[in-house]
């Protein structure tokens, strides 16, 4: 059995290449899991809240209530092409020594994994951590990378600011609010929800 299930295999890759041609692609790798340990044990793939609704008075070892998975998860489940060199990703502590994790590496992808699939990959990774102390949040920040930022979006350069100072100055306005991008990640059972989250 398990030979012919290879040979089937074989003639179905074989048939795949003779109708689909090679397709070049550009590669941004990042990592769809990651963040600190939920205080409870989850699946990583639903440690979030849209996924986690999979959870919800489910009939396994893992079955748990709406309540039960907001108090216990860090949405370590992201999937967004942000999570990669140059950016600051700031996860919720909810276990003593954070446990930190990671993983589901794609070679690229858009941002969301709105289709259910992108193209995984394996790869290694370096991080640094560092402690906060005192803060209390319920899901990820993220200080994404300024490649990653809209056009208006990018924080100002000194020689912006010294302008943005010059005609504030002009008409009488001495203060200029000191600014910079920051993203809330938020999950939810819907769009609605996972706003109201971030």
């Amino acid at each position: 059995m398990e030979s012919l299930y290879l040979l089937s295999v074989n003639a179905w890759v074989s048939a795949l290449q003779a109708i689909m041609p090679g397709v070049a692609a550009h590669m941004r790798p990042f990592l769809g899991n990651i963040s600190t340990t939920p205080s409870r044990d989850l699946p990583d793939s639903q440690n979030c809240h849209d996924f986690g609704q999979y959870l919800i008075d489910a009939p396994h070892k893992f079955g748990m209530t709406d309540e039960e998975l907001i108090a216990a998860k860090t949405d370590g489940h992201m999937d967004t092409n942000s999570i990669h060199p140059g950016c600051i990703l700031i996860c919720p502590v909810k276990v003593p020594g954070a446990g930190v994790y990671m993983g589901d590496m794609h070679a690229q992808q858009g941002n969301g994994e709105i289709a259910g699939h992108a193209m995984d990959v394996s790869g290694e990774t370096e991080l640094q951590v560092e402690v906060i102390k005192g803060l209390t949040i319920d899901g990820p920040i993220l200080l994404q990378a300024p490649d990653d930022l809209p056009p208006m979006a990018h924080p100002f350069t000194k020689e912006e600011r010294e302008k943005v100072k010059a005609l504030g100055a002009r008409w009488g306005q001495t203060e200029i609010e000191e600014s910079a991008p920051i993203t809330f990640m938020g999950t939810g059972k819907n769009l609605n929800d996972a706003t109201d989250n971030s």
